[in-house]
């Protein structure tokens, strides 16, 4: 099996008329040349590329104006004991306009998000990626479960990489604003983007980089992309702040937050907003990818309401 791939084990329900075939587990269109060794019967082993590296590309110049949209979801399933009353909580994203399958999903577990691009597996085994936060919830640290540049080619299922030595994707700060009288404000620091504008550069301890919160928050701004909170305005009739966002936003929420580049104040980079009940709307613009995207809108959900 070659590095950035998978062994997986299906089931073979039968081969289509142009070689390709539908498996139990619902994965269609595998070539059959693509197929290994059978174990059994109607067993077979696949060689399958691993989807996380995708999501840790820029979305690149696509369609409406630039923008990739997206569709965040918070799904919560219940569970009951004798004793207790349990909520699992996990959050997805899904291509807009796509299919219904889930690109990314995330799980809390202690003060970390654990982000998977294999929704509905166990996130201890196939994250790709967490999304850290510290006490107070201002301060957010997203970082691949990897280092591109020291394991090149390392998926969530053979990746030996130290967690000491991961790759950061990027830092997510919020302003501290006591008792929340003002609307929220973040910050993204961001590794800047390799010369193709594809990936971001490795940014690591052993490449000597400093960390991206602590260079960032120390105004050690020169290697960083930066993405800030687009404020919104005081309206004095309504007496609310309000931002105009595009139409696939349709509630009022304190979570609802759109992101510039601190050199270009008037180009919305990332818009994130309620759509319905427990939906949002998720719109990223290059050069921002959609596990940064993602992990922004997730630390909406934890930064800290006394202090942000």
């Amino acid at each position: 099996m070659g590095k950035g791939s998978r062994a997986d084990i299906f089931n073979v329900t039968g081969w289509s008329d142009d070689d390709t075939t539908c498996f139990e587990s619902g994965k269609c269109g595998i070539d059959k040349s693509h197929v290994g060794d059978a174990q059994g019967p109607r067993e077979w082993i696949m060689d399958m590329p691993d989807p996380s590296r995708d999501l840790f590309c820029s979305v690149g110049p696509i369609r409406n104006n630039g923008m990739m949209n997206f569709d965040f979801e918070k799904v919560v399933s219940s569970s009951s004991s004798k004793r207790w009353f349990l909520e699992d909580i996990e959050y997805r994203l899904r291509v807009s306009g796509g299919t219904n399958e889930a690109i990314l999903s995330a799980k809390k577990k202690g003060n970390c998000f654990l982000i998977s691009a294999y929704p509905g597996s166990s996130h201890e085994k196939t994250y790709c990626a967490t999304l850290c936060m510290n006490f107070f919830g201002t301060v957010f640290k997203l970082q691949c479960r990897w280092c591109e540049c020291c394991e090149p080619g390392a998926t969530p299922f053979n990746v030996t990489t130290p967690e000491s030595e991961r790759q950061e994707l990027g830092a997510i700060v919020y302003e501290n604003n006591w008792k929340g009288t003002q609307p929220r404000k973040l910050t993204l620091a961001s590794p800047p983007m390799d010369r193709n504008q594809k990936f971001l550069v490795p940014y690591c301890p052993v490449q000597g980089h400093r960390p991206l919160d602590d260079a960032f928050i120390n105004g050690d701004w020169r290697p960083l992309t930066v993405f800030t909170s687009k404020m919104p305005a005081w309206n004095p009739e309504t007496k609310r702040h309000e931002a105009c966002f595009s139409e696939r936003v349709k509630k009022p929420s304190v979570r609802n937050f759109q992101l510039v580049h601190i050199e270009q104040p008037d180009m919305v980079m990332l818009q994130f907003g309620k759509s319905e009940k427990r939906k949002y709307a998720l719109d990223v613009r290059h050069p921002l990818t959609p596990i940064q995207a993602f992990a922004c809108a997730l630390s909406s959900f934890e930064a800290g309401a006394m202090w942000t």
